[in-house]
């Protein structure tokens, strides 16, 4: 079988042959494994925080009411009369996660995800994450 020159392949094997005596200093090696890291993490709590937020403030049903079109932070921030940047950064942190579009900078459009959140079927998730999910979470350790 012929080996994969892809850019993935190309990392994987960079990585495959890296060792921890492969830099001259440890905070080379931490600067190596943060960037690793940078390429898996998601950042869940902060998302189910966010769609909370959003859920509570009813931008995705304004949002709806007034047409699904794209739309900027400022005028998403008219809408539920909130904190400008504190909304802003949650747009911003929905679209890092697929839950909006940012299809411009600074400017936001629902997705399908987002729009089957009017549905109150799925919609009710996120309050299910808040009410029961993280208080299982929380709870998990002193039960174990």
């Amino acid at each position: 079988m012929a080996k994969s020159t892809s850019p993935p392949n190309d990392v994987l094997g960079t990585l495959n042959a890296i060792s921890a005596n492969s830099f001259d200093a440890e905070s080379d090696r931490i600067k190596a494994l943060l960037a690793a890291y940078a390429l898996s993490e998601q950042p869940k709590p902060a998302l189910s925080a966010s769609l909370k937020v959003v859920k509570d403030l009813q931008l995705f049903e304004k949002w709806h009411a007034n047409g699904d079109e794209a739309r900027s932070g400022d005028e998403l921030t008219a809408l539920v009369n909130c904190d400008r940047d504190l909304l802003g950064r949650i747009l911003r942190h929905l679209a890092t996660n697929h839950i909006l579009i940012e299809p411009t900078a600074g400017v936001f459009k629902p997705t399908t995800f987002s729009l089957s959140l009017l549905q109150p079927v799925f919609g009710e998730w996120i309050s299910y994450l808040f009410d029961v999910g993280i208080l299982i979470l929380h709870k998990t350790p002193e039960f174990l």
